[in-house]
C-alpha cells in the first residue's frame, strides 16, 4: 500500500504518524503496525541528519546493537542508532545478540549513517528491506531506548509496551539498563 507522505511541520510528530497510521487503518483494515508499519512510518522515523546511505552484507553479530557490514569487499562495523542492549555478560545480553542476528544475519541491510562514535564505528539506523530494526529491538524487547542519544521520542513509547506486555528482558526482575551496567563495571575496575 502506497501512502502519501504529510509534512511533519504541519502536525507534531506523534500527531503525523497518528494521522497516517489512522488514514492507512481506513484505507486496508488488514494494516498491521508490527508486520507492515515501518513502510507508513519510515519518512517520519527520521529524526538524525543522514551523512551516508551503506547497503551491503551483515558478515558478524556482535551484540545487541552492534554489527559488522561487508560493503564492496571493505568491512563496517556499525552500531545501531539510539538503542541500547545489555552486554553480553550482563543479564539477557545473549539473547538480545541472538535476536540481532536471526533478523540480519548474512542478509542485505541498508543503513542510514548518522555519525561516527568514538570507538570508530559507524552509528545508523539498519532496515531490512522496509523493517527499522532498530525500533523493531526495543518493540520486542531487546534494548532499551538510549536516552543519551535520543532523537525520536517514540522509541519511549515502544520501550514502555514491551515492558509493560512483559517481553524480552522485561521478563526479568528489575533489569539493569547497560549504560548504568557500564559504569558499575567501569567502577569495579578502578
Amino acid at each position: 500500500m502506497k501512502i502519501a507522505s504529510i509534512p511533519v511541520y504541519l502536525f507534531g510528530t506523534l500527531a503525523a504518524i497518528t494521522l497516517l497510521v489512522t488514514f492507512a487503518k481506513a484505507v486496508d483494515s488488514a494494516f498491521d503496525l508490527q508486520a507492515s508499519g515501518d513502510s507508513v512510518v519510515r519518512t517520519v522515523m527520521s529524526f538524525a541528519p543522514v551523512s551516508e546511505v551503506l547497503s551491503g552484507r551483515v558478515t558478524k553479530v556482535v551484540d545487541g546493537d552492534t554489527l559488522h557490514l561487508r560493503v564492496d569487499g571493505n568491512q563496517h562495523v556499525i552500531r545501531l542508532h539510539e538503542i541500547d542492549a545489555p552486554e553480553l555478560v550482563q543479564p539477557w545480553g545473549r539473547q538480545a545478540r541472538r535476536a540481532l542476528s536471526k533478523k540480519v544475519f548474512r542478509k542485505n541491510v541498508v543503513v542510514e549513517v548518522s555519525t561516527t562514535d568514538a570507538y570508530g564505528r559507524l552509528v545508523g539506523k539498519v532496515w531490512l528491506g522496509e523493517r527499522d530494526i532498530n525500533r523493531v529491538m526495543v518493540w520486542e524487547g531487546h534494548a532499551w531506548a538510549y536516552r543519551q542519544y535520543l532523537e525520536n521520542r517514540l522509541l519511549l513509547n515502544y520501550e514502555a509496551s514491551a515492558k509493560k506486555e512483559g517481553i524480552g528482558l522485561w521478563s526479568q526482575a528489575d533489569p539493569i539498563p547497560p549504560w548504568e551496567w557500564r559504569q558499575r563495571e567501569r567502577r569495579t575496575q578502578r
